[in-house]
């Protein structure tokens, strides 16, 4: 007895199944740490107490306050301050000379009679008189009362007179030494004729120029005079 055939069946090709791969999800990283040197992630107090629930809430706190920035003192008197600048230091002004006319004045005297007698000394020693003599004893008479005396103008005066008295004395003086010489007498002698004797002798031989050797003299003590008292 034959078997009974099956009934006609699809062919149907074979399949060929592929594996079937989950998708790949990258494998998370932590945050690379810190190295040398970087700057620390600023702390956050909510994700900290997030972390932590049970412990206190954490507070910010404030950057330290800057420190007060203080301002140089003044510099003193006389000093210049920073960045100012720099002048050398100057020097003092010179104390001012004390006034001392009397005992200016007693030096101009003393001065005066030392000239005179000098300048007469010479008179009768050449025969003749030196007009120009008047100012060279009007500069030497200023020149003590000045700087004995001091910048006072009292001084300076007084040598101004001095002056041209001591260069009238002095050919005075003169007069009577050359007479002496030529009569045989004493210089003395011939003074004990007196002033008016000598005074004579003198206005005889005396010129216009003399009386401007006088002034010059006079005007050379009391400019000298003042130009010294001043040193």
């Amino acid at each position: 007895m034959s078997e009974p055939v099956p009934p006609h069946q699809p062919h149907h090709a074979p399949q060929h199944h592929q594996p079937h791969h989950p998708p790949h999800v990258p494998p998370a990283t932590a945050p690379p740490a810190a190295g040398f040197g970087a700057a620390p992630a600023p702390f956050d107090p909510a994700a900290a107490q997030a972390l932590d629930p049970t412990a206190p809430p954490a507070q910010a706190y404030a950057a330290p306050p800057a420190p007060p920035v203080y301002a140089a003192p003044p510099a003193p008197a006389g000093i210049p301050g920073p960045g100012a600048p720099f002048a050398p230091p100057t020097a003092p002004a010179p104390a001012a000379r004390p006034s001392r006319p009397l005992l200016g004045i007693l030096a101009t005297l003393v001065t005066a009679l030392a000239t005179a007698g000098l300048y007469g000394w010479v008179i009768g020693l050449i025969n003749h008189q030196i007009g120009f003599v008047a100012v060279l004893l009007g500069a030497l008479i200023g020149v003590v009362a000045g700087r004995v005396g001091g910048p006072g103008r009292a001084a300076p005066l007084v040598a101004a007179v001095l002056a041209m008295a001591s260069v009238y004395a002095g050919q005075l003086l003169g007069i009577a030494i050359t007479n002496a010489d030529q009569l045989g007498y004493s210089t003395m002698d011939v003074l004990e004729l007196g002033l008016p004797t000598l005074n004579e002798a003198w206005t005889g031989t005396a010129t216009a120029m003399d009386f401007v050797f006088f002034l010059i003299g006079g005007f050379t003590a009391f400019k000298v005079g003042r130009v010294a008292g001043r040193r």
